[in-house]
């Protein structure tokens, strides 16, 4: 009785348990997660990933020819709004923050001069003194009046009394290509446009989904004000869109392909039609088994493991297939098949599985996840297959024809010998003429191989010569403040080794982004004693928008008072030219030099 009802609990809890692994399992379209995790750049790419870059996030990049020079970001500000409209953009950028909200710099400008290098500190606070404040601002007038260049134009009307000379502000806007023309390529032709999802993006439909609604959207707007631009989108939804999407139509084809393949060979050999109708369900059952295991064991699938997964079943279709063949000879009598099948079905898939589970060894984490999930997968088909398809066999496999024949198709020793030494010959001459195989390690092979978002990058790095090759980021992390300080300034002295000794051409290091307790300690007073007159500025005749930045400055009278640490929570949501200031730090899991 108990034998009886074994099977079925068996079948019963296998289907319960791969159902709820289902369930817990997500697909991971992460380019980074493919990458091992012991190496210091991934973990810093990773690093940088999570602190700056936003999965909400799409960039959105118009194209133009020569005779959209210099209009392209009218179109982008049209674009932008359009998708506002529409609801389908919380917010869109087309132009440098400061340029759009020139009053959300003042805490940002007051941080940075709160933290920086106290004779610069010293050197505004002379040049802002009331002896010297009225020469500055003539000073300021007269730079207005004679520069040529747009973007000294724009800060000189923006900021008379030079908070904007702050080091780091120059070095980010020197970065960035001037400020502006960040958002604009050099030659005109490339815009870019940054819009913020309405609603949290979560996971690879949902940007799927939010991407075809902004197709459609411009879509209308090329017929109207677009006409004749290109869009292309890259970011990390579109990313995610373009793998999970591809991995779908992968997945369901090879799938497809290999169940029909195996469908068709099994049929020519067994010619019974129920025992392929049973091998399906079973190979169905394994494959869900195996992804359910993995949704216990990771809840995240990398989507190397799962693109490659049908190597599964083409595998754990010889159990049945021997199971089968055996049952020709054995017929009804399932001790006598159950003795010649357990063998070879359950110490096949014991050996196959211990090579994919080596495969755990490797630095990769997709692949050590399809070992395991193959390897799982064998071992549970071998299971299913003695106990559940091997009775089912026994019962309706029989009265079948075992295989006859003298096997003369096949060449005999002669033959063979001449055959295998003419290949080997023809391998030898081959390699002698290309030589070996070469082993190709550039990072464009975990590139997608059809990707509008990966093409859209490509195009930004060329447009955009700060984003290309040949620029190396450097990425910090620490648990707290003062190791955080301490790293920073060795990074800067080995930085300056490297520039010695020709390993570094230029660098560009904002370390006055972080804050410094004793650098604010000797700013604090000096800034606490600068007195702001708005006044003479109004008589020097500047636009009421050129005074925002120092009329919002009414964060150093709290400075006066001590109170840095009430505004500390204020400087964390600021960002400058899209970059993210490092306050409020969460600590790193792993900190890393």
């Amino acid at each position: 009785m108990i034998r009886r009802i074994a099977i079925p609990l068996l079948l019963a809890a296998s289907v319960l348990a791969a159902t709820l692994g289902l369930t817990r399992l997500r697909f991971d379209t992460d380019i980074l997660s493919m990458m091992p995790d012991d190496l210091p750049e991934v973990r810093g790419l990773k690093a940088y990933q999570k602190a700056f870059s936003k999965s909400d996030e799409v960039i959105v990049v118009i194209e133009g020819g020569a005779a959209d020079e210099g209009t392209l970001p009218e179109a982008a500000e049209s674009l932008g709004r359009l998708l506002e409209d529409r609801g389908l953009a919380k917010g869109a950028r087309w132009k440098p923050r400061w340029d759009q909200e020139p009053e959300a710099m003042a805490g940002v400008l007051a941080y940075l001069w709160l933290n920086g290098e106290p004779e610069r500190v010293r050197e505004l606070v002379s040049k802002l003194s009331p002896e010297t404040a009225p020469g500055t601002l003539k000073e300021s007038l007269a730079r207005v009046a004679t520069t040529m260049e747009g973007m000294d134009l724009a800060v000189a009307a923006h900021d008379p009394f030079g908070f904007l000379g702050h080091p780091s502000v120059e070095l980010l806007t020197a970065a960035g290509g001037g400020g502006g023309e960040a958002f604009e390529s050099g030659d005109g032709r490339t815009h870019l446009l940054f819009i913020d999802a309405p609603a949290e993006v979560a996971g690879y439909k949902a940007s799927h989904a939010w991407l075809a609604k902004l197709r459609a959207a411009v879509d209308d707007w090329r017929a109207g004000d677009g006409e004749g631009l290109r869009v292309r989108f890259t970011g990390e939804p579109a990313f995610a869109s373009d793998i999970g999407t591809a991995m779908e139509d992968d997945l369901g084809g090879s799938i497809g392909i290999t169940l029909g393949l195996i469908g068709l060979l099994f049929w020519w050999m067994q010619r019974r039609f129920s025992l392929l109708l049973g091998l399906t369900g079973i190979l169905v059952m394994v494959f869900a088994v195996a992804l359910g295991v993995a949704g216990w064991v990771y809840g995240e699938l990398s989507i190397i493991a799962l693109s490659s997964a049908e190597i599964l079943i083409g595998l754990a279709v010889d159990y049945g297939l021997v199971i089968c063949q055996e049952a020709k000879v054995a017929g009804h009598y399932k001790r006598q098949l159950r003795k010649a099948c357990v063998p070879p079905v359950f110490f096949g898939a014991l050996t196959t599985a211990v090579v994919f589970f080596a495969l755990n060894l490797g630095g990769l984490p997709g692949t050590a996840q399809l070992g395991s999930i193959v390897a799982v997968g064998l071992m549970a088909a071998s299971v299913l297959m003695l106990l559940v398809y091997l009775p089912f066999v026994a019962r309706f496999g029989v009265n079948r024809a075992p295989a006859r024949g003298s096997g003369r198709v096949l060449p005999r020793h002669r033959m063979s010998l001449a055959i295998t030494t003419g290949l080997c010959a023809v391998a030898l001459v081959v390699l002698a003429l290309r030589g070996l195989p070469k082993a190709e390690f550039d990072a464009k092979i975990m590139h997608p191989r059809h990707s509008e978002a990966m093409a859209a990058f490509e195009h930004v790095q060329q447009a955009f010569p700060a984003q290309a090759e040949g620029t190396l980021g450097l990425v910090v992390e620490a648990d707290d403040d003062a190791t955080m300080l301490k790293r920073i300034g060795e990074a800067e002295r080995r930085i300056a080794a490297a520039k010695e000794d020709g390993l570094v051409e230029t660098v560009r290091l904002a370390a006055d982004w972080w804050p410094d307790p004793q650098v604010q300690s000797v700013n604090r007073p000096l800034l606490a004693a600068l007195g702001l007159e708005h006044e003479p500025a109004d008589h020097a005749q500047f636009v009421e928008r050129g005074l925002q930045v120092v009329e919002d400055l009414d964060i150093l009278a709290d400075l006066r008072q001590g109170r840095e640490h009430e505004r500390h929570d204020q400087f964390a949501g600021h960002q400058l030219a899209e970059r993210q200031l490092p306050v409020d730090h969460e600590p790193a899991a792993e900190p890393q030099k």
